[in-house]
């Protein structure tokens, strides 16, 4: 009985720690992206606000696609159903966030090798917030997504979000570096749905 019972409580600790590092580090990631989002985001100006509103029909479809369309595909699997819709909303919001941060990151540092005035001018500017940007988070959404469907029932929420959390910062590389080498990409099928069902394989 006493050597079924260590087991146990290994199991039991295992279970809370994953629970634990969950919740601590979900809250203290969203702290952060309060905090950057603050310092290096701001809304752009009237004019480009306007050149967006066209594209916010194409965010409303994109979005529906990660939320609704993602969540109910990963009911496929009778015991993860419920698993696969819970996980897909949190990596969603997680990523979303992240994804605009790391894809503004990547912008600057390329727009700072390649600019022609002094570099530091790039860093100064900060992250827009348009539609479009939005867009492009779903798209690296849709990517972590992916990798998630090769990995659903064998990740707590706590790898979940690290795994988002570097998946995202990788992806957004990708895509920077694909434009820069002007590589043909029709519907994102290399940096979107190759990179992501490999990262999720490797993973």
């Amino acid at each position: 009985m006493s050597g079924d019972s260590k087991p146990a409580a290994g199991h039991e600790a295992e279970k809370l720690f994953y629970t634990n590092g969950f919740s601590t580090f979900g809250f203290i990631w969203q702290l952060a992206m309060i905090v950057l989002f603050g310092l290096f985001t701001s809304y752009p100006s009237t004019e480009l606000d306007r050149k967006g509103e066209n594209n916010y029909p194409m965010f409303q479809d994109t979005h529906i696609m990660m939320v609704i369309g993602f969540g109910f595909l990963y009911t496929l699997l009778k015991r993860y159903a419920w698993t696969g819709v819970t996980y897909n909303y949190i990596i969603v919001v997680f990523v979303l966030q992240w994804a605009i941060l790391c894809q503004g990151f990547w912008t600057t540092v390329m727009n700072s090798r390649t600019a022609e005035e002094n570099s530091s001018s790039a860093w100064e500017t900060p992250i827009p917030l348009t539609v479009d940007t939005l867009i492009y988070g779903d798209y690296v959404v849709a990517t972590v997504l992916i990798s998630f469907g090769a990995l659903m029932g064998r990740l707590s929420g706590l790898q979940c979000l690290i795994m988002g959390f570097i998946e995202t910062v990788v992806a957004t590389a990708n895509v920077i570096i694909s434009l820069e080498l002007k590589t043909y990409d029709a519907g994102g099928s290399m940096v979107i749905h190759t990179f992501g069902a490999a990262f999720g394989l490797a993973v």
